[in-house]
């Protein structure tokens, strides 16, 4: 499977529209046990925009690797004039990923808010 950005983005903005996993998205951490043992299994959300909170209003959340793909993430923020989704595809690091979709989405912000 090959995927465009404009692909993704709209992809994002159809399963976003699910308020339950836009949620999910976002959720910096989630404590649950299983039904046969008494063990708490913590899952973290990888995008450090969202666990660390470095942009206010982010809205929904996807990170992903593939050897094929490398690093990819969305990332979308709710501003003044309407939701801003950021992709970035085939990023050789993860933090690479994380700061150049900070960066598309503070610019997104500026634009979208003037």
């Amino acid at each position: 499977n090959v995927s465009t950005v404009y692909d993704y983005a709209l992809i994002s903005k159809e399963v976003l529209a699910d308020p339950t996993i836009q949620d999910a998205s976002i959720t910096k951490l989630y404590e649950f046990y299983t039904s046969d043992s008494n063990i708490i299994h913590k899952i973290r959300n990888t995008n450090n925009i969202v666990r660390y909170s470095r942009l206010n209003n982010v809205s929904g959340s996807k990170t992903g690797y593939l050897i094929e793909a490398e690093h990819c993430l969305m990332t979308r923020i709710e501003t003044k004039n309407g939701p801003a989704i950021a992709i970035t595809f085939a990023v050789g690091d993860r933090e690479t990923s994380i700061l150049e979709t900070e960066k598309l989405l503070k610019f997104a912000k500026n634009v979208m808010e003037k």
